[in-house]
């Protein structure tokens, strides 16, 4: 039935491509070789496309008479009329190179005059073009496409895994029992050398090879700009990806212990290798003098039409054109730092408008950080008198990992531009910056083959073709019954390793339960406990999401059983308003951000028998809340018999904090807001974008006397702010700032203090919000102030040094202070270090060597060495400090 359904839905593809034709070619010079570049535009229209390194092209259009225009820089246009009907059309097309461009080339041939007249004319103007594009809306269609190459012995173990792993969930196996174990035992044999496997039908592992198209995305939208801001009105995506059974990924909003932790993206799949997913990451301005394209580079890359231009650049006239009557100046630009965000190749400059007529740049492979080489090519045209705008952006990307190497080629088509403000849905200080169609993501075949500027190319439909014949079988019922039934197995390396997991899928059920290597804690307070947790989800129809957790663990020594039990039920979706109610009996922190050594110092814990229960939610775009109230019960844990390692680790400091018994009622309010906060919609979610502004936080904690028998009566207000700066070319600052009081403490206990992350011995901790030379850890009952700061150069001073430069390593420097009106405490401190980034795979580390030194008012200066390494967030694009 799948393989019928199947072919059907191939009859389909082709009988709905029916209405449209294909016209392709090959674009050669007169000795035959291929033109890589050309470009090939249907007179008077802005569609076209773009040859390839092999001189060929395709273009999809409706049966009619067109008439097409083939032109390169340095080569004679030459103009085609074709009448498509209902067959495809090839043509060849000879250009040839331009007598008047080397009669005129040879005139300047020893001198860089005349380019840097022109440059010095396109920067006057830049400007002007800028003024121009303030305001604008116009149609884009966009498409990308992953090609990998892998070796060939590669690509067949994942089609087999691939195929095995269907046959398996579809009930279709091919093996027996008795085969698969003798299969088995020859892969043993094989890892353990014992046996040589046969590749004579192989031939060279590293010479056989195989390329095949693994991702590809479409996208037709309205675009919007406003000055910087770009909005996006999509009306249709098609991703081309399997329809995972799984759909509990949910919430966008995290639980921190110290408050509200905001997250800058809901989870939504996309491939990691396709980088540009909206609207500002494909903008490629470069009449701007720089372009932020942190994916890409970690300065931001300086455009060849940047007033600082000429003290970054070299450029060179190499040779002269015409588009009928207008000339074209083709300028080679040459960065004259190597190491640098900039530029290389060519750009054609259109005379006496000086506006951009092509361009075709590399940026310096040094520069870049996510990707091993980057090309960009654009093609300008005139929407209006005086108006050049881009109406073809082709870029590719390539990156190498291990032995494939993977090339992804985007291609963005622009038409229909409006330079009025009136005809755009956006308004300019709109914080919705994408917007989805009802329709989105259901538009059949014949409206893609009706709407798409070009075809999809043979590689491209047999891969859409595999991905929606899988779509087939992943959607029946029968195969989604074999999933969870595999899911839903229990086994020992389940049960020791992976954790027991069971789905019903009618019902919207699931539970987890963690594996036995995570329920051993040998250093549990007072020695070993065995812990173990589970929890539950169930998603309701209207997208509603009820969820348990649970954390249980008891302790050999003491005889003692502990832990956590929570309810939470998740409803309003675009709101994120979740409700959650938690109880239980467990050791907790007294410091929720502590060092290394006090994590697991018996010093900082304490009993802790309580409920509370939390309501959460987003009051208004950027400003959420949640307001908890939490009842517990506090004791010491010093009558507990302790274990004699932690005694001789730590010592003194492992000695608990001695308090008497009490009782508290708290009502604890979050409130985080994120000025401008942008986002898109997208479905019934809503995806938070992040600001360019600081978050403000703010909480307020009340201890209620009297209250169920509360004996604490405090007031404790803080306030913070904290923010991620980009200073263009000189780096990447963070900082945060916080100050608290305890404006009532007629009844404060010691741990409702505030509580500061003590220092460890080698480790830099995260800056941001801790000091590396505090010592042990500090509370404060009185008004406090505290502040970081940390700054990463990222090659604006070390990679202007020649020999320095290869080393691709960054200077960083900041500092941190702290004061207390107890006691008169005052601390400050600052650091210097190098760093240096690598990747492995897409994953970025960013290690670290600091010196730091310090002061405060009851100890001498300290200086010492640490080291420290941060994580990259694909997701929010930042690192952790």
């Amino acid at each position: 039935m799948v393989k019928f359904l199947g072919l059907f839905f191939l009859f389909l593809i082709q009988s709905f491509c029916a209405d449209a034709q294909v016209v392709s070619g090959v674009v050669r010079d007169e000795k035959g070789e291929p033109i890589p570049g050309a470009n090939i535009v249907i007179k008077n229209s802005y569609t076209g496309v773009i040859a390839d390194q092999n001189g060929d092209w395709k273009m999809q259009v409706r049966p009619g008479k067109y008439v097409l225009v083939f032109s390169l820089i340095g080569f004679s246009t030459v103009e085609k009329e074709v009448v498509v009907q209902y067959l495809p059309i090839e043509i060849e097309t000879i250009l040839q190179e331009s007598v008047t461009q080397l009669n005129e080339a040879l005139i300047v041939a020893d001198t860089r005059d005349l380019a840097r007249d022109v440059m010095q004319q396109v920067r006057k103007k830049r400007k002007d073009y800028v003024d121009i594009l303030d305001v604008y809306t116009c149609n884009t269609y966009r498409k990308q496409s992953l090609l990998r190459d892998d070796p060939k012995s590669f690509r067949d173990s994942i089609n087999k895994a691939t195929s095995d792993s269907l046959k398996r969930v579809s009930g279709f196996e091919t093996l027996t029992p008795k085969q698969k174990r003798q299969a088995r035992r020859y892969e043993r044999k094989l890892k353990r050398h014992k046996v040589k496997e046969d590749k004579k039908n192989w031939g060279d592992a590293d010479t056989m090879r195989v390329q095949y198209i693994s991702s590809l995305d479409e996208r037709v939208a309205q675009l919007t700009v406003f000055g910087q801001n770009t909005f996006e009105s999509i009306d249709a995506e098609n991703e081309y990806l399997p329809h995972s059974p799984e759909n509990y990924i949910y919430m966008s909003i995290g639980y921190d212990e110290e408050g509200i932790q905001i997250d800058n993206m809901q989870y939504v799949y996309t491939n990691e290798y396709l980088l540009f997913k909206n609207a500002s990451d494909w903008d490629f301005n470069f009449y701007s003098p720089t372009l932020k394209k942190d994916i890409l580079a970690t300065q931001p890359l300086v455009s060849p039409l940047s007033p600082l231009g000429p003290t970054l650049y070299r450029y060179d006239y190499v040779g002269l054109a015409y588009d009928d009557s207008v000339k074209i100046f083709r300028i080679k630009v040459t960065p004259i730092f190597p190491n640098d965000a900039l530029f290389s190749g060519y750009i054609g400059i259109r005379d006496s408008s000086f506006s951009l007529y092509d361009l075709d740049l590399e940026i310096n492979k040094a520069a870049l950080i996510s990707v091993d080489e980057f090309r960009i090519r654009q093609k300008y045209a005139m929407a209006e008198p005086g108006k050049p705008v881009p109406v073809i952006t082709q870029i590719e990307y390539k990156i190498e990992e291990g032995k494939s190497k993977i090339t992804t080629t985007a291609t963005s088509w622009f038409s229909n531009y409006r330079f009025n403000a009136d005809s755009t849905g956006f308004k300019r200080n709109s914080l919705e910056v994408q917007r989805f169609d009802s329709q989105t993501y259901n538009r059949d075949s014949l409206w893609w083959t009706k709407h798409r500027v070009l075809p999809l190319s043979d590689d491209e439909l047999k891969y859409a073709f595999s991905v929606d014949s899988m779509n087939l079988v992943l959607s029946s019922d029968s195969f989604l019954l074999r999933v969870d039934s595999i899911y839903n197995r229990i086994d020992i390396w389940r049960i020791t390793l992976q954790g027991i997991s069971h789905r019903n899928r009618p019902k919207g059920i699931q539970y987890f339960i963690n594996p036995l290597i995570s329920q051993p804690n040998f250093f549990g307070i007072g020695g070993y406990r065995h812990s173990v947790g589970f929890n539950v989800k169930k998603r309701f129809n209207n997208d509603f999401l009820a969820e348990t957790e649970t954390d249980l663990n008891y302790g050999f020594n003491n005889h003692d059983l502990r832990g956590r039990l929570g309810f939470g039920l998740t409803y309003v979706p675009l709101k994120f308003v979740r409700t959650f109610v938690r109880f239980g009996d467990y050791y907790d922190m007294i410091n929720n951000n502590p060092s290394v050594s006090s994590a697991f110092s018996r010093s900082n814990y304490a009993r802790t028998k309580m409920f509370s229960i939390s309501q959460r939610m987003e009051i208004i775009n950027g400003l959420f809340g949640e307001l908890t109230f939490e009842h517990s019960d506090q004791q010491a844990i010093n009558n507990m018999q302790m274990d004699s390692w932690s005694n001789s680790l730590f010592g003194t400091v492992n000695e608990p904090i001695d308090f008497d018994r009490y009782v508290k009622s708290e009502f604890r309010l979050n409130l985080v807001y994120r000025i401008r906060q942008k986002y898109m919609i997208k479905g019934n979610r809503k995806i938070l974008l992040g600001s360019k502004w600081p978050d403000i936080t703010f909480m307020w904690r009340k201890g209620i006397p009297g209250l169920m028998k509360s004996e604490v009566n405090f007031d404790y207000l803080e306030i913070g702010a904290g923010d991620y700066v980009k200073l263009n070319r000189w780096g990447i600052s963070n900082w945060s700032f916080m100050m608290g009081a305890f404006v009532n403490k007629k009844s404060l206990r010691i741990l409702e203090h505030k509580y500061f992350r003590g220092s460890d011995p080698f480790f830099f901790s995260n800056p941001l919000n801790s000091l590396q030379l505090l010592g042990p850890t500090l509370s404060s009952s009185s008004t406090f102030m505290r502040g970081n700061y940390i700054h990463h150069f990222d090659g604006a001073i070390l990679g202007k040094v020649p020999l320095l430069s290869k080393m691709h390593l960054s200077l960083a420097g900041g500092g941190g202070f702290l004061m207390m009106k107890e006691n008169g405490f005052r601390h400050g401190e600052v650091f210097a270090g190098l760093e240096k980034t690598f990747r492995i795979r897409l994953q970025r580390f960013r290690f670290g060597l600091y010196a730091v030194t310090s002061d405060n008012n009851f100890e001498q200066a300290v200086f010492t060495f640490k080291f420290g390494i941060s994580l990259y967030d694909v997701s929010s694009r930042k690192w952790d400090y």
